[in-house]
């Protein structure tokens, strides 16, 4: 009910809900995190409403419903589908059939982040052509003798090495990364070692984006001249998607010697 008050006023029973303690969250990984709060004591309990916000600044008209529970024993939930290095904040109220307090304690955690490449250090012994889609000349496969670190490797293995132009041998290519985040830096990085003879360009790995004409105008992050019979070597890049480029944004293995492997390949946000 509504109360005029025209001078101090002493409630005798206060009939709202009391907060709840909402707990730090757990099980933080690049998607998801748990939410846990302690149980309501009130016997009329009508509901709990969790909201979520990207500030400190948090109450039920600047934050996200994300979960509502008319379980008074339901005091658990896990966030799903978030963005990785993304910082969240999360508040949970109590309802009654009075109405509702004013929401608990404020708690948050930044999510971590994320290797955007399905299987990119080639631990997973998936079908790799139907991930890849390998084609060009030459063969892709799992290699368990030369790894940098894990069990296993991806080795490419040329048929024929071309020295003009640097022909797609053994080419390997993956146009869809879920989750990217459109306006941020990226990190692409990997190891690679070569053996046998190789072309004048190297191995290479390249990316490219639509508003780069022309097959091989490929974006500037690509790592050319990975010269030939190296040892285990580690190469990183760091580029920028927008939203126009998101959708079309692609990766290319590559490799102009004769047997080259890959390792630990990682496609990853850059911390703002």
């Amino acid at each position: 009910m509504e109360l005029a008050v025209e001078s101090d006023i002493t409630l005798d029973n206060l009939t709202l809900p009391k907060a709840v303690i909402l707990r730090p969250p757990t099980n933080v990984t690049d998607n998801s995190m748990t939410l846990s709060w302690t149980k309501s004591e009130e016997s009329n309990f009508r509901e709990y409403k969790l909201y979520r916000h990207i500030t400190f600044g948090l109450d039920e008209t600047t934050g996200t419903l994300v979960y509502v529970a008319t379980s008074v024993d339901d005091t658990i939930f896990t966030d799903q589908n978030l963005d990785p290095l993304t910082p969240y904040f999360y508040r949970v109220f109590v309802m009654n059939e009075f109405g509702r307090i004013g929401g608990s304690n404020i708690v948050g955690d930044t999510t971590m982040n994320r290797n955007f490449i399905w299987n990119g250090n080639f631990e997973l012994q998936d079908d790799l052509l139907n991930w890849w889609n390998g084609y060009a000349y030459g063969q892709a496969i799992y290699s368990d003798s030369i790894r940098k670190e894990g069990n296993y490797s991806l080795l490419l293995i040329a048929d024929t090495v071309n020295a003009n132009p640097p022909y797609l041998l053994a080419n390997l290519s993956h146009n869809d990364f879920p989750g990217l985040v459109p306006n941020k830096q990226y990190k692409i990085s990997f190891w690679v070692k070569t053996e046998g003879p190789a072309s004048e360009y190297g191995g290479d790995f390249w990316g490219k984006r639509t508003e780069k004409a022309g097959l091989l105008a490929y974006d500037h992050f690509g790592v050319l001249g990975i010269p030939e019979n190296t040892d285990w070597t580690y190469i990183e890049k760091t580029f920028y998607i927008s939203d126009q480029n998101i959708n079309s944004f692609s990766i290319d293995v590559r490799s102009c010697s004769k047997y080259a492997w890959f390792d630990d390949i990682r496609l990853e946000m850059v911390p703002e």
